[in-house]
């Protein structure tokens, strides 16, 4: 089966890797995409269609390495903060322009700054600021117009060979400065409500489901609750982190394509069950697109409480080009939908290839999309062996619980040397814990939170008591965790596989496949 955009994306993939290695002069690279464009075009007037991949493949490495020049390397303008580093502090004024990200430590915020304030005098500015915000009873959200004193600073990365390059992931998001609030006095509220009217109305949502999970629920299933919905993950405690990452099941508390597809799952699920109900709506319209169509809505609704984050909108993305797959009848071309999905995210975020979700993500569904078919092809096979024409119900429950272990095995298999690249670890109990835990947190405590934002606005009580049974589903999941970890031999750590190895890796699952 032809799979046109795979070549496609694996060449714009090749193009940003190269420039993200590689600082490569936009000149020549935008001469040489004006040459293949040329080459293009007379290639369709004169119906040479062996010509026209091959040239849009080079097109797209071109367009791959100016596009991460772009996000990487472009010069600020004259009246940008970057400017403006000193060794003294400057006074500036600046709209918090995101959520504030909250941790043990105090709070995170990206500043969008409008001007530096010298005596009398406003020198208008521009730029993205990361604040660090190391006090905790300093209230700040989304929207407020700030004026804060701080020593504006290049950020840096810590030393260790191989490790994540945190300057350049600022750089991608635009992010040159850093900055740190020493006191209270340094920073000041001007005026609040200066942010997008549709975010603020979102993230006066979010605080009011802050409010009745932190009223109904207990930590760390508190914190666990808030990182599933909302997305705020870094005030789950150390500890309980590292429980899930000795389980291999850390991916669960970070909102991912995993999340939204049960969202999605669950949406398509109780839509089909309601035109089931009604004979007009099954005669009158297809269920599945009707009901794809439908889940459109709620993975839409889930992105925008879950924040936008970056993480979040790449899992939105990807679910949606699912989604639209369906709609069109393309659902068996799963690996160009997901090509597509790659496509899309890559051409307005490049430096998204190099964020651990994204690869994960990635490789997890690719994984799943290549594997469960060959592993489910050789139980059907072993059926019709039997000579088992009809299973009974018994055969259907264990046919999907085997399907659901084939699941879990993909997405472990796929991901498994991205996981030792990243976090020096492997887990020996990850297929058992991924088939405790999955259910209990993407099958009962999602849904349930869910169920908690749409009753948020209707009935607080309601709220609070969907909020109190999340918790005990979250609780049962972090007790099967805990068992798991506390096994020996459940964590091996273990040496930074290097990219050959990975590659290699990688070839043979193929191969077997």
């Amino acid at each position: 089966m032809p799979r046109p955009l795979l070549p496609l994306v694996i060449a714009l993939i090749a193009g940003i890797a190269t420039g993200y290695f590689l600082r490569l002069p936009d000149l020549p690279l935008l001469a040489a995409i004006l040459l293949i464009f040329s080459f293009l075009f007379l290639s369709l007037i004169k119906n040479r269609a062996s010509l026209i991949l091959p040239l849009t493949a080079c097109a797209l490495f071109i367009l791959g390495i100016l596009n991460i020049n772009y996000s990487l390397y472009r010069i600020p303008e004259v009246s940008h903060v970057v400017h403006h580093i000193s060794k003294e502090k400057l006074t500036l004024e600046g709209i918090i322009n995101e959520d504030p990200q909250e941790s043990p430590d105090g709070k995170t915020v990206v500043v969008a700054a409008r001007a530096i304030v010298k005596g009398d005098n406003y020198i208008p500015a521009e730029g993205l600021i990361m604040l660090s915000v190391p006090l905790p009873d300093v209230p700040l959200k989304y929207g407020d117009l700030i004026r804060m004193k701080t020593r504006l600073r290049m950020p840096h990365n810590f030393q260790n060979p191989g490790s994540f390059d945190y300057a350049k992931q600022l750089r991608g998001r635009g992010i040159l400065v850093r900055g740190t609030i020493g006191n209270s006095s340094d920073i000041v509220l001007i005026r609040e409500d200066q942010g997008n009217i549709f975010k603020m109305g979102l993230e006066g949502f979010r605080d009011r489901l802050r409010k009745i999970i932190a009223e109904n629920a207990t930590t760390p299933q508190r914190e666990i609750i808030l990182a599933l919905l909302l997305g705020e993950k870094k005030l789950i405690p150390p500890t309980i982190s590292e429980v899930f990452k000795r389980t291999g099941t850390s991916h669960i508390l970070a909102i991912s394509g995993l999340h939204v597809g049960m969202i999605a799952s669950f949406s398509i699920f109780f839509a089909l069950l309601f035109m089931k109900a009604s004979p007009f709506l099954l005669l009158r319209f297809n269920a599945i697109n009707a009901a794809s169509f439908f889940a459109l809505m709620p993975v839409a609704a889930y992105a925008c409480i879950a924040g936008l984050g970056v993480s979040v909108v790449r899992a939105a993305i990807m679910i949606i080009v699912f989604l639209v797959a369906v709609l069109i009848r393309k659902e068996r071309e799963m690996l160009n939908t997901l090509a597509l999905a790659a496509f899309i995210i890559l051409l307005f975020t490049p430096s998204a290839l190099f964020d651990v979700s994204f690869q994960l993500s990635f490789a997890a569904v690719a994984a799943l999309i290549l594997t469960v078919p060959v592993l489910s092809n050789i139980c059907t096979k072993s059926d019709a062996d039997s000579g088992m024409i009809a299973p009974s119900l018994s055969g259907k429950v264990a046919r999907h619980i085997l399907l659901f272990i084939f699941v879990s095995l993909s997405a472990t298999l796929g991901t498994l040397p991205l996981i030792a690249y990243y976090f020096n670890g492997i887990s020996t109990v990850s297929l058992p814990a991924n088939c405790v835990i999955v259910p209990l947190m993407g099958m009962l405590a999602l849904p349930v939170g869910m169920a908690v934002i749409i009753a948020t606005p209707l009935s607080t009580a309601l709220a609070a008591l969907l909020v109190k049974a999340a918790s005990f589903f979250v609780e049962t999941a972090m007790i099967a965790a805990g068992f798991l970890s506390s096994l020996p031999g459940a964590f091996l750590t273990v040496t930074t596989p290097s990219l050959p190895e990975i590659a290699c890796y990688y070839l043979l699952l193929a191969v077997i496949i």
